[in-house]
């Protein structure tokens, strides 16, 4: 999983730009 550090949106690993405003998306880890 990705998120935007900008805008929060969500993006899949495939993704390099979010979907929302275009700025690049940062790797997140889960801890579960």
């Amino acid at each position: 999983m990705k998120k935007c550090p900008e805008c929060g949106e969500i993006g899949d690993d495939s993704s390099i730009f979010c979907q929302n405003c275009g700025n690049k998306l940062e790797n997140i880890k889960i801890e579960l």
